[in-house]
């Protein structure tokens, strides 16, 4: 800015201003900066990177374990609120398709991780119509209904013949007036597994059949039945003065011959060594509890109690989506998740009592088939990159451990080619006998680090010592 000079007032001077019209430059960044500033970020990125993600995948890991818990403890709440057991219905990762094996179960070997579940709650009681007890006497003399096997080898009926069970009848009418019952409705409805108490005292009875179409062609619900869902007089069943009915097969969860095991052709168990489970040679003579082994109860009610059963509209409720729970192992050695996985379906239901303990989910009269591993449940949480099939056969002299290691563990001679764990993991532990859940995170595995100056052999049994095994103070 400038100023002129002019006569002013008294003949004084004055400066008059004038404004400079000429553009003035603003220097900018020049493209080196703003590289050097891009190298920079890039840089600090990189380094932050890694920390950061490991961060939020420990996060995840500790919220899905937060999730499972809540959902355990909401259905112990449950059943104490309803006074029945209640549970959940852990499903299958979609992502991640079952492999079945050519005989209808799941490949042992392959991956199964489960990322949602259903809540589980007890189905109403059923009472419809009446029945008529045939004592196991009379139908081991009969022998002749033909009865296809059992698919499941879980309660067979071979050559026709009938195992010594109790067997329950549906009854079409009264015996004196001959009025029609109401009908009853069993077949397709009832499972398997289910209780059932008759003429309204005594014990409480185990369904354990007839199942002709098991969980290997379709049935994953183990409903009883004598065929494809069609008229009793196209099915093999028994007649009451001409008429077919419905008919189920009863074990008591008595020890009757006194040889050490319950119910022994229907316990999961071979217990006579022929390499089949529960085949019929197994059987015992089912006593008829409350009566003698000659009588019957005729046209008296009945109560069946069934199992629990996903809620009807139930909501699914999703784990975070980088954590999964890892049961690859579940059907083999149980080193990631140790859990009651149904080897048909893929299910896994875990069942609460009103008193917080975990009600087995067998299916048969007596737990024989629970062993001492069953007295936890672990949940294996694991990051969706370590997912990993289990290796089918040996690496060297040792085989190989089935879980994703943290490092090359094995004696010096030995290395394992099995894959690392990249991510973060976690277990939830809940104790069957007590109720009592329990989160690890980050547990030390038991692989020596490499090299090793002594031969180290990776105990395949116990991947991580204390917590996977449930050892006291863990």
């Amino acid at each position: 800015m400038t100023f002129d000079e002019g006569p002013g007032a008294a003949g004084f001077l004055y400066s008059q201003p004038s404004i400079d019209f000429r553009p003035r430059t603003r220097r900018g960044f020049t493209l080196i900066e703003i590289l050097v500033v891009i190298v920079i970020i890039l840089l600090v990125s990189a380094v932050a990177l890694p920390t950061v993600l490991a961060a939020l995948s420990h996060r995840q890991v500790r919220e899905a374990a937060r999730i499972l818990q809540a959902a355990l403890v909401g259905a112990r709440d449950q059943a104490i609120h309803g006074g029945r057991p209640c549970g959940v219905r852990l499903l299958p990762d979609p992502t991640y398709p079952i492999n079945w094996t050519s005989g209808g179960t799941i490949n042992p070997c392959t991956i199964l991780a489960y990322n949602r579940w259903v809540p589980l709650e007890p189905a109403p009681d059923y009472k419809e119509g009446l029945c008529i007890s045939i004592p196991p006497v009379v139908v081991a003399m009969s022998m002749g209904w033909p009865i296809p096997i059992d698919p499941r080898v879980s309660f067979s009926w071979v050559h026709g013949a009938l195992p010594p069970a109790l067997i329950l009848v549906e009854s079409p009418a009264d015996p004196a007036s001959g009025a029609p019952n109401a009908p009853t409705s069993w077949f397709w409805n009832i499972r398997v597994g289910d209780k059932i108490q008759i003429n309204g005292a005594g014990p409480w009875y185990t369904v354990a059949g007839p199942m002709s179409i098991g969980p290997g062609q379709g049935n994953s619900e183990m409903f009883v039945n004598a065929g494809l869902p069609a008229a009793l007089d196209r099915l093999p069943v028994p007649t009451i003065d001409g008429t077919p009915v419905e008919y189920l097969a009863l074990t008591n969860g008595q020890d009757d011959n006194k040889n050490g095991w319950t119910d022994e052709g229907f316990d999961g168990v071979d217990n006579n060594g022929d390499g089949m489970i529960d085949d019929n040679a197994e059987w015992e003579l089912e006593g008829w509890l409350g009566a003698t082994a000659s009588q019957s109860l005729v046209d008296v009610p009945y109560t069946i109690r069934r199992r629990p059963a996903p809620v009807a509209n139930g909501r699914e409720v999703f784990l975070p989506t980088s954590v999964v729970i890892d049961a690859t192992t579940s059907l083999l050695t149980q080193e990631r998740s140790r859990l009651p996985v149904d080897r048909y379906t893929g299910h896994v239901d875990v069942v609460l009592k009103p008193d917080g303990t975990v009600l087995p989910t067998v299916v048969y009269s007596t737990p024989t088939s629970i062993g001492m591993s069953d007295a936890f449940y672990h949940f294996w949480l694991a990051d969706r990159m370590d997912l990993a099939d289990a290796p089918s056969q040996a690496t060297g002299a040792m085989p190989p451990p089935l879980l994703p290691v943290s490092v090359n563990g094995g004696a010096s001679s030995v290395q394992y080619l099995v894959p690392r764990l990249r991510g973060n993991y976690g277990l939830v532990t809940l104790y069957t006998r007590t109720g009592e859940i329990v989160t690890n995170e980050a547990m030390p595995f038991d692989d020596p680090p490499v090299p090793s100056t002594a031969p180290q052999p990776f105990n395949v049994s116990v991947p991580f010592s204390a917590s996977q095994v449930g050892a006291a103070g863990s």
